[in-house]
């Protein structure tokens, strides 16, 4: 299975980063109104960049590249867990 490109996971990445940001602020808005900025960002940040990470991304870069052709047995098994350190670091033997 052929990688996507850089820009295309860039495009991933922001295409569900900036709906998230925007939701989780908008649902937080009510109760973080009287803290300052840094706080509120802190909050958002801390809710988006898992929800973003685990879930997001994975899930679409895995709907782009079954839009682009490949079967969803192979997707799922490159998409499935990442390499651990010990499972990286074997692999270059």
């Amino acid at each position: 299975m052929r990688p996507l490109s850089r820009p295309v996971q860039a495009l991933i990445t922001w295409t569900v980063i900036l709906p998230l940001v925007l939701i989780v602020s908008a649902v937080t808005a009510p109760l973080t109104a009287e803290w300052p900025d840094p706080l509120r960002t802190a909050l958002t940040i801390t809710v988006v960049v898992p929800l973003a990470v685990f879930w997001g991304v994975p899930t679409l870069a895995k709907a782009v590249q079954r839009r682009r052709g490949v079967s969803r047995d192979v997707v799922n098994a490159a998409c499935s867990a990442p390499l651990s350190v010990a499972d990286s670091s074997e692999q270059g033997r």
